[in-house]
């Protein structure tokens, strides 16, 4: 594996943080380790009584306070997760796209059926409760870099989530079936146009009895695309014949099927599928892009907040021990 020398390949260094929204509340104790600050210049004579063998500088009692007030903020950054992200990209082969297969952000775009037929229960439950547990599956194996469209189609196709695998797992407990129509074909122009549209590496997974009754013809359309796509048959309807014929008429159109419903065959398929698509979306691209972080900001956060509680523990006097009738107890 070689990495590319070509300048236009490169990317810059950016900051990023795991857990972004933490950065909100790192600015609120700024602002109010600044008060805090402010309020305590005004009181001089409390800092020097913290500070009785320093010599009493208005310097060294600010130098006190900003290392004190600036604490908090540094554990609220550290927490953050910070890093910089650098992204290399690679010769792409079939080697190195399985190596870094794992890493490889995808854009899934999940096509699910929601016809009459989708209630048979061929499958030992209704299809559409078949397809749901295999949409489970699927979801739980992306990863959080990676990007889902999850849209619903009869006789036409509507969106119903965008982003992250996590969030599009939970809008599956709506999906009902029992709408008129199929149009498979349709739905696959639909999701091209989308693909098309966001740049990103792809995948458009049909999730249906593939029985295909309205619109334009699937198997049209599935001749010509040159973006992966899944087939997922859940059930086993005869009107589903022709998704073999687009198999052997266009290599980048795969089949999968989902016969029992159970979830051992659920969790098998889904990992299968996700595999070979996530290979598939990335073969025939010139180059990979491969992201390194660098967490380097979040350590350096944390020693800076050590040294300055470690600097604050040594510049503050300790309180003496008293006994019960105020005499001071020396230590042995």
């Amino acid at each position: 594996m070689q990495v590319m020398a070509s300048q236009s390949l490169t990317t810059s260094i950016p900051l990023g943080a795991d857990y972004p929204l933490l950065g909100g509340l790192s600015g609120l104790l700024a602002v109010v380790s600044l008060l805090i600050l402010l309020a305590s210049l005004r009181r001089q004579h409390r800092i020097a009584a913290l500070l009785p063998w320093i010599p009493r500088r208005r310097w060294i009692a600010v130098l006190v306070i900003a290392a004190r007030t600036a604490i908090p903020v540094l554990l609220v950054v550290a927490s953050m997760g910070l890093y910089f992200s650098k992204v290399d990209y690679v010769e792409a082969n079939v080697t190195n796209v399985e190596d870094f297969a794992s890493k490889l952000p995808v854009q899934f775009i999940i096509l699910v059926d929601v016809s009459k037929s989708m209630l048979r229960a061929d499958t030992g439950m209704p299809r559409i409760e078949a397809a749901k547990t295999f949409l489970e599956e699927f979801l739980g194996r992306l990863t959080p870099r990676d990007r889902v469209v999850l849209a619903v189609f009869s006789s036409n196709t509507t969106l119903l989530c965008e982003g992250s695998p996590l969030n599009c797992t939970t809008v599956l407990g709506v999906l009902r079936a029992g709408e008129k129509y199929s149009a498979i074909g349709n739905a696959v122009s639909f999701a091209l146009s989308l693909a098309k549209a966001s740049g990103l590496p792809s995948v458009i997974v049909v999730v249906s009895d593939m029985a295909n009754n309205y619109g334009a013809s699937p198997l049209d359309v599935l001749r010509e695309v040159k973006t992966p796509v899944l087939l997922v048959r859940v059930g086993n309807d005869p009107r589903a014949s022709w998704i073999y014929r687009v198999t052997r008429e266009n290599s980048m159109v795969r089949v999968f099927s989902l016969v029992t419903g159970s979830l051992d065959e659920a969790k098998n398929l889904a990992r299968k599928s996700v595999d070979e698509s996530r290979l598939t979306a990335y073969q025939g691209r010139t180059v990979i892009p491969v992201e390194h972080r660098d967490y380097s900001p979040t350590l350096f956060s944390l020693l800076a907040a050590a040294v300055l509680i470690a600097i604050d523990l040594a510049l503050t006097p300790s309180t003496p021990l008293r006994g019960t009738r105020g005499e001071k107890v020396h230590a042995v």
